[in-house]
């Protein structure tokens, strides 16, 4: 370009790109694949990683078990964070977990709701008997708490 008789490239107006989002991906790899925001999930899942130390058993034993996510990362020789995203649902999501049916931490059961309710006892008594505050059984008589048992 040293002489004025080469003339420089003539750069012209860029043609507009095509607009490209999920439509274009839809077309190509079906609605499946989609997340709700439209960009493409080809995640596997669970089972499909032939690296995955879980698979659907463990994933609820886990989030049933009280045992830390040390204690399992250590027995199945993986990390604490996959064990703690397992757990808390940020993976293996497809598994479904049964709901808890009894509460870990209960202190009273049916049995004890019936003798509360029967005595004559003051709720401070029953609270100090059973490590439980007076106000829990104060609801327990009034109620509150514990409706389905009669």
């Amino acid at each position: 370009m040293d002489t004025q008789d080469e003339k420089a490239p003539e750069y012209g107006p860029h043609p507009k790109p095509k607009p490209f989002g999920p439509g274009h991906l839809r077309r190509a790899y079906g609605k499946g694949h989609l997340s709700k925001g439209g960009a493409l999930d080809l995640r596997r899942e669970g089972t499909q990683v032939k690296t995955s130390v879980l698979n659907p058993d463990l994933v609820v034993e886990i989030r049933s078990s009280k045992k830390s996510n040390r204690y399992w990362a250590d027995k199945l020789g993986c990390c604490d964070a996959t064990i703690s995203t397992a757990r808390r649902g940020l993976s293996w999501q497809h598994v479904k977990t049964p709901p808890k049916t009894e509460h870990l931490r209960r202190k009273l059961d049916e049995e004890v709701v019936r003798e509360i309710r029967k005595s004559e006892e003051s709720c401070r008594w029953w609270g100090r008997k059973l490590g439980v505050s007076h106000s829990c059984i104060n609801d327990i008589r009034r109620g509150k708490t514990w409706k389905h048992v009669k």
